[in-house]
């Protein structure tokens, strides 16, 4: 768990090492496509390792009776979830139709994601 720990904060800091020199070094005007494709990006690693760092740690210190696995796997799905949940967001609020229905939407389907593969889960236990 030490190396997935390690991983995430080295994850972290390239993400955000990256999105720092995307958004000083590449023009949205001279480069359309790829300066946003890589903001998304970056913005996407960074969120899901601090989500998933958050989530394990925040887990592990309230269950510790759980084992660490289960807490890990738990762990990355919903900081996966999270992250394309903040992803969308900012992608909403890049072309302006961010709402607070439409946010309600993409909330409750990945609620409904959420809720699919921890029945998926339980059941396969």
């Amino acid at each position: 768990m030490r190396i997935y720990l390690l991983s995430l904060i080295a994850i972290i800091i390239i993400s955000f090492c990256g999105g720092i020199l995307v958004l000083l070094k590449i023009s949205p005007q001279d480069f359309p496509v790829i300066g946003p494709l890589l903001f998304y990006f970056f913005f996407f690693l960074f969120n899901f390792s601090i989500f998933s760092i958050l989530g394990y740690l925040i887990r592990r210190i309230t269950l510790p009776q759980i084992n660490k696995y289960i807490l890990y796997n738990l762990s990355f799905r919903q900081a996966v979830l999270l992250a394309i949940f903040a992803c969308l967001s900012a992608y909403f609020l890049h072309l302006d139709i961010f709402t607070w229905w439409l946010e309600l939407f993409v909330l409750i389907i990945l609620l409904i994601v959420e809720v699919f593969f921890t029945i998926n889960t339980n059941r396969s236990l």
